[in-house]
């Protein structure tokens, strides 16, 4: 963000940035946190993380679990420091800041549902101490699941949703959730083994690029967040094997992109096709 880096270093688990070309720098000294799923609010110059919360006394009696939460993390006055902000569920994902920082989406789920059996997209308002109010239930739940939570060019918030029992694209329009992209048969959703993957990507200009799987295969479309309608070009079947996280790139749309004889490759999906960016792996 603006030419810094922030990260997770694996041997301590700590936040670290760099801004080069100078060295990393420890921001957090909280060896009883895991940090994960940045969210970057510059106008409070802090972060907001899914943490995971240990026990000084280790994983014994009382303390057999650790507590996941979302919490801010200051880059300022206090740097370091570390402020609860929800603690009320089990699981948490995807701290998403709207880009006017009023609103923050994310998603959250309880045992013994895992977040592809229930998961729950809330938006709370963020009051002027930089504490979200009372969050409110958008979308997933009661047996269905939200997954990637996306705040759009236009200032609405995007998600995938398995509602119908196949994942489509929604967007909460501040009184409803519209699907916007997905058609029976094919699944535009992805089971969240881990924090950041990814199944859809939304351009600056108004489009957006979903890589649904239709019969075990992917298939990207293109097309436009007023309307919906997918539009060429399209990544044939036949072309990949897998299409991973999909993001928008210049003019267009990249992806990860691997066949059944090939190792992956970061390829750009343009006019024409897919064409590689490059290939080191």
């Amino acid at each position: 963000s603006g030419g810094t880096v922030f990260f997770v270093n694996d041997k301590d688990q700590q936040v670290y940035e760099l801004t080069p070309p100078g060295l990393p720098q420890r921001i957090t000294r909280s060896p009883h946190m895991r940090f994960a799923d940045f969210a970057h609010d510059a106008s409070r110059a802090r972060l907001i993380a899914v943490t995971e919360v240990h026990s000084p006394q280790g994983h014994s009696g009382t303390h057999a679990l650790p507590r996941n939460t979302l919490a801010a993390v200051s880059l300022a006055a206090q740097r370091g420091s570390v402020t609860e902000l929800a603690g009320a569920h089990d699981f948490y994902a995807s701290p998403r800041l709207a880009a006017d920082g009023k609103s923050l989406a994310f998603v959250a789920w309880d045992l013994p549902d895992m977040p592809w059996d229930s998961a729950t997209l809330y938006v709370a308002e963020v009051g002027s101490d930089g504490m979200p109010k009372r969050p409110r239930r958008i979308a997933g739940g009661n047996g269905s699941s939200v997954f990637q939570p996306e705040w759009g060019p236009d200032g609405h918030l995007y998600f995938t949703w398995d509602k119908t029992g196949w994942g489509h694209l929604y967007r909460w329009n501040g009184s409803k959730a519209v699907r916007v992209h997905g058609s029976a048969g094919a699944e535009l959703w992805r089971p969240q083994w881990v924090f950041g993957t990814r199944c859809y990507a939304l351009h600056p200009d108004g489009r957006f690029a979903a890589v649904s799987s239709v019969q075990g295969m992917p298939v990207m479309d293109i097309g436009k967040l007023t309307s919906g309608r997918a539009a060429a070009p399209r990544a044939p079947q036949d072309k990949a094997a897998r299409i991973d996280d999909p993001l928008a790139a210049g003019d267009g749309f990249a992806a990860l992109v691997t066949s059944a004889i090939a190792t992956p490759a970061v390829m750009k999906l343009g006019r024409g096709g897919l064409h590689p960016i490059t290939r080191t792996w």
